[in-house]
């Protein structure tokens, strides 16, 4: 699967799970999605959903890596947090897309919770 069909697969997956809207922001963080070999994506993650931004505009975050682990952290099988993606933007912002990465896993996994 190429890059973009693999955002654009990620940003459907994210809207259609209405568990995750809650937690969306109110006013719109614009995500810049960067791979090593110059593949530039831009992501508004806005309280109507998220959708892909088609305009030069400035990004609040970065997010790079080989597109390889960008490929995985969309899929939500590496976090946010592994050494092979890095991230530039604000702790809030780290901790609300790190959420929104777990939470739009592409397959559903069982969790099993002890009490």
């Amino acid at each position: 699967m190429q890059m973009d069909e693999m955002i654009q697969d990620f940003v459907e997956r994210v809207n259609e799970k209405s568990f995750i809207t809650p937690i969306l922001p109110t006013y719109p963080i614009i995500c810049t999605i960067k791979t090593f070999n110059q593949v530039d994506v831009k992501l508004q993650f806005a309280k109507e959903g998220i959708s892909i931004v088609e305009a030069n505009v400035n990004g609040d975050v970065l997010i790079a890596g080989e597109e390889e682990n960008i490929t995985d952290l969309l899929k939500g099988v590496i976090p946010l947090s592994d050494p092979n993606i890095k991230f530039k933007g604000t702790y809030r912002h780290f901790l609300l897309l790190e959420s929104i990465f777990v939470m739009a896993k592409h397959k559903s996994t069982n969790i099993n919770i002890v009490s």
